[in-house]
């Protein structure tokens, strides 16, 4: 309930969704919420004290947000550190969500929504391309992996 209600707000506040797929983004966007907030769970069992537990959380979250494709072209970083947008799960949660609101959106007349979505798609080995429900089972695996790790960490840690 709280992941929708906060992504509702979100979604809102932001002039979402843009395609009318209101279903769909609030999809991703929950599910987005959801596997944050199995991410700050996660680093709180296994940390040691609450500092350790906000540094690791903040700096995944710095992580995501910059190999996100939004707040710098992953094209444009040196290939060493391109590789890490695959483990942050906002760099799928945002190609998903960007292609879901954009492709096919029009601007007097201009399918300039399609241009958008193309630039944020997500292109792997030999040719294969991540689309909306691909990225958001990678969205969903994230949220598997933290929430396990965390479980594991509160039953043996």
């Amino acid at each position: 309930l709280n992941a929708f209600v906060a992504s509702g707000l979100a979604t809102v506040l932001a002039g979402l969704p843009l395609s009318g797929h209101w279903l769909m983004t609030m999809l991703f966007m929950v599910s987005h919420h959801m596997c944050s907030s199995a991410m700050v769970q996660m680093c709180a069992r296994v940390a040691p004290n609450q500092d350790v537990a906000f540094v690791l959380s903040a700096g995944y979250v710095i992580i995501c947000m910059l190999f996100a494709n939004i707040l710098v072209k992953v094209e444009t970083v040196m290939p060493c550190l391109a590789g890490v947008r695959w483990y942050t799960s906002m760099f799928f949660a945002m190609a998903g969500l960007i292609e879901v609101e954009f492709a096919g959106a029009e601007e007097h007349g201009f399918p300039a929504g399609n241009q958008v979505a193309d630039s944020f798609l997500i292109h792997y080995r030999d040719g294969y391309t991540f689309h909306a429900m691909e990225c958001l089972a990678c969205v969903w695996v994230f949220y598997a992996m933290f929430s396990g790790v965390g479980l594991l960490a509160l039953k043996y840690w």
